[in-house]
């Protein structure tokens, strides 16, 4: 019974009732759009700077992340990468050897840049790096290189081209080679894209490596369980450097932070103007009723019973307003997955992020949990909220109530 005679009460005013329901709607509206935007964002930067870079986990020479030392190589790698491969929470395991050297074409412009060595099939599964290529093919045989865009444009080497590597291998000669080039690639990493990238096996011969890798590239079945299969490595390989992603990639880290202090700061302020709208707009129904109040208290309704009654207003309010904040925060989340939201800086490519050239659209990405943290902060709100204009309402003397006009 007080439910309905709460609903029916909340409907008095139709016109304040649906302002703000709208407005708190809004509220809730913009926290879950904001949600998807930042779902969004945060899986372009994992994916530029994870899925196709670092990788989960990173195996190196205890030395090798301090000193970037291209003698520091893996010890014993193909034993480590065939056991890697054999682990049933590893997904894909890829080597890389890791160097700089000087790269010129066939018209004398030469450019110093980054020379990366890759177990082509591994390499594509772990990060698609074949999927990056713009120009020609990714690597399909050994003696044969693929180059970043920035390379070719500023070497001017053309698929087809040939390719002239000089550097220094590991014995002190000059390491000093000419391949093929098959394709051009683009990954969005300002680094790689200034450099080359050669068949694991060629980059070794060059550099006189003698098998030997740099760094070691896992990727697990559980992105959830990666420092549990960290700690599970470095037990097994204590004398070896063992990183997870957060431990290569702080900066990511904080920036994840950062958008969950965001968010919940976004929500406080949302938890804010709840409070208000619900305070005021209760408080005007009940200086409205104050007879009927007055009345109903003289004829016996307790106390408790009038609280009980706005607070049931009060949330249904609340409750009108989620079903308002859902209905079109869906639909500026479908807005987002649909359309995207563009951070294009130039030249149809987005910002640089630690290195990285981000995509050019962001495109929504909503977690269903960040669905319940807005909508239960409007309801609590609008309950709380509802207490004082409850509590006032429950005080009042009914003679003074009813001489009120």
């Amino acid at each position: 019974m007080l439910t309905q005679i709460a609903w029916r009460n909340l409907w008095r005013n139709k016109r304040r009732t649906i302002l703000t329901a709208l407005t708190m709607g809004l509220g809730v509206a913009f926290c879950i759009w904001m949600a998807s935007y930042m779902g969004g964002f945060m899986k372009v930067m994992r994916g530029a700077t994870i899925d196709r870079n670092i990788g989960h986990i990173q195996v190196n020479h205890k030395d090798y992340p301090e000193t970037q030392n291209p003698y520091d190589v893996v010890p014993k790698a193909k034993a480590l990468i065939d056991q890697l491969g054999q682990n049933s929470k590893i997904k894909t395991v890829a080597p890389r050897v890791q160097a700089y050297a000087m790269f010129a074409g066939d018209d004398d412009k030469a450019a110093p840049g980054k020379l990366i060595g890759v177990d082509a099939g591994a390499e594509a599964k772990m990060t698609e790096f074949d999927q990056r290529i713009e120009e020609g093919a990714w690597l399909s045989a050994e003696n044969q290189a693929v180059i970043g865009r920035e390379l070719a444009d500023k070497t001017n080497i053309k698929v087809g081209g040939k390719l002239l590597v000089v550097g220094t291998a590991l014995d002190g000669s000059i390491a000093n080679q000419v391949y093929p080039v098959v394709g051009i690639y683009s990954t969005g990493n300002v680094a790689v894209d200034g450099g080359a990238v050669l068949p694991l096996a060629t980059a070794q011969e060059l550099l006189v490596l003698d098998g030997g890798v740099h760094e070691v590239v896992v990727v697990t079945n559980d992105f959830d369980r990666i420092e549990n299969t960290k700690a599970e490595l470095a037990n097994q390989w204590g004398d070896l450097s063992i990183r997870s992603w957060s431990e290569i990639a702080p900066d990511l880290v904080q920036m994840e932070g950062m958008i969950s202090a965001t968010s919940l700061i976004m929500v406080g302020i949302i938890m804010f103007l709840t409070g208000f709208m619900i305070i005021n707009t209760l408080l005007m129904s009940v200086y409205e009723r104050t007879r009927e109040f007055g009345l109903l208290i003289s004829l016996g309704l307790q106390p408790p019973k009038i609280v009980q009654m706005i607070l049931l207003e009060s949330g249904l309010l609340g409750l009108v307003s989620c079903v308002f904040g859902l209905a079109l925060g869906w639909c500026a989340h479908l807005a987002m997955v649909y359309v995207g939201f563009p951070l294009e800086v130039e030249d149809g490519k987005g910002f640089v992020f630690n290195g990285v050239t981000l995509d050019p659209v962001v495109y929504g990405s909503l977690d269903p949990s960040a669905l319940v943290l807005p909508l239960l902060a409007v309801m609590l709100t609008a309950l709380v909220g509802g207490l004082w204009p409850a509590r006032r309402a429950s005080r009042l003397d009914p003679v003074v109530a009813l001489a009120q006009e």
